[in-house]
């Protein structure tokens, strides 16, 4: 998704703020898209963990750096599904995941947790539309974003902020 970003071949992306591979190429809009939430989810029956299933090279908005910090071991995998899946099968004691990922992977994929999985929200972070700079439409898409959320006095594009699905 970077590359195409930075090459303009898409004209604009959902992320947070703190992508530092996006930062240079796009510009961010306010107000913020929708707030995400991101969980550890730990296996059951375990006093303690060590090993956290991840996406390769998220930061989770610095959730990560403080994790490894306290001595955990972040096991990286190419996408959120292999990260669940890894989790749920049990290579890892923690899965670190965004809330709608799971719920979305859960939703469409028939995944459960089992019974004894614990989920703890660790953070709260926003996600904005960020409109590549290299975009033809980079003014025009800039105006419309803008304007619609002055004429609606909007504090997110989408309003609920609690991802309750």
């Amino acid at each position: 998704m970077y590359r195409l970003v930075e090459h303009a071949d898409v004209d604009f992306t959902v992320n947070v703020k703190d992508t530092r591979a996006l930062a240079p190429q796009v510009e961010f809009i306010e107000p913020p898209l929708k707030q995400l939430v991101i969980n550890l989810y730990r296996a059951g029956g375990k006093d303690s963990f060590t090993s956290i299933a991840a996406i390769r090279n998220f930061d989770y908005n610095g959730s990560r750096q403080e994790l490894v910090g306290e001595h955990y071991k972040f096991i990286d995998l190419p996408t959120a599904e292999s990260a669940l899946q890894f989790f749920l099968k049990g290579r890892s004691d923690a899965l670190i995941s965004y809330q709608s990922n799971v719920k979305h992977l859960q939703k469409y994929n028939a995944l459960m947790f089992a019974d004894n999985v614990t989920i703890t929200p660790i953070r709260r972070v926003n996600a904005y539309f960020g409109i590549a700079k290299g975009s033809e439409h980079f003014e025009l898409l800039k105006q419309v974003f803008t304007d619609y959320a002055e004429q609606n006095d909007l504090k997110y594009f989408v309003q609920v902020m609690a991802e309750a699905e």
